[in-house]
C-alpha cells in the first residue's frame, strides 16, 4: 500500500490485473486502491467473465472505476496473441501524459483486437466515460463499427436490453433510458446463448439527478 501511495504521488495510475484469474487472482481485502481495472485479459473465457461482472457490481455500488483490457503476452502461444485484447483511447494527441488522463476519465473502451468492434457512446455534450444529467428529451445515442454478426447490450444499474440482434458493417442507434438509471454502457457479444462471446465494453456514462450538482 505505501508503494501505491508513492506511486500515485507521482501521478502513476493503478490498474488490478486479471482479478478474476485462478492462477493469480486479487487477494487484497481493500479494492479502493486502485485506479483502472482490467476486465479482460488475453482470450476471453469465464475468469473475464466474471471480472465484467465484478466491475459492473462495484458500479452498482457507486464506484467510478475505468476498464482496460490487455493481452498479457509473454511467449508464443496458439491461445494468447499479441494485441488480443485492446484497449482503445479517444484522446486529443498521441502523447502520454494526454493518452493517461483519458484514461482517468474513461474515454475509452476495450475491444478484441485492432480490428475489432469500435464502440462509442454519447449523451448529449457527454461521451463515453462522463458524467451529466438526465434529460427526459435527450436519448443515448450507440456507434458501432467493425460488427461482424454481433449483438450490442445495454447495460444499466436498473435493466440489461439487447438493443439490436447479429449485425454486420456499421450501426448508429438510439435509445431512451429510464430516468433513475446511475450509468449505461454497452456490451458487444458475438454468438447466440452459450456459446455467445463478449467481444467489445465501453466505460459507461454516468448520470446524476437533475436535483444534484455536478462535479
Amino acid at each position: 500500500k505505501k508503494l501505491i501511495a508513492e506511486a500515485k504521488d507521482l501521478g502513476a495510475l493503478i490498474s488490478v490485473n486479471h482479478p478474476k484469474c485462478r492462477f493469480c487472482p486479487y487477494t487484497w481485502d481493500n479494492f479502493d486502491c486502485f485506479d483502472m481495472m482490467e476486465i479482460w485479459n488475453g482470450p476471453m473465457r469465464p475468469s473475464n467473465v466474471e471480472a465484467i461482472r465484478l466491475w459492473t457490481n462495484f458500479l452498482k455500488q457507486g464506484r467510478r472505476i475505468p476498464i482496460v483490457g490487455g493481452s498479457d503476452y509473454h511467449r508464443p502461444h496458439s491461445l494468447a496473441h499479441l494485441g488480443n485484447p485492446v484497449t482503445a483511447v479517444y484522446t486529443p494527441s498521441r502523447k502520454a501524459e494526454d493518452i493517461l488522463a483519458s484514461l482517468r476519465k474513461g474515454h475509452s473502451f476495450v475491444t478484441s483486437s485492432v480490428d475489432g468492434v469500435k464502440l462509442k457512446t454519447e449523451y448529449g455534450e457527454a461521451v463515453t466515460g462522463d458524467e451529466t444529467l438526465y434529460s427526459p428529451c435527450e436519448k443515448l445515442k450507440i456507434t458501432a463499427e467493425n460488427m461482424k454478426m454481433t449483438s450490442l447490450i445495454l447495460v444499466t444499474d436498473k435493466y440489461e436490453k439487447k438493443l439490436c440482434g447479429p449485425s454486420k458493417g456499421k450501426a448508429t442507434l438510439t435509445e431512451a433510458l429510464n430516468s433513475d438509471v446511475a450509468f449505461a454502457y454497452i456490451k458487444a457479444v458475438r454468438g447466440i446463448g452459450k456459446a455467445s462471446s463478449v467481444c467489445a465494453v465501453t466505460n459507461p456514462i454516468y448520470f446524476k439527478n437533475n436535483k444534484e450538482e455536478l462535479n
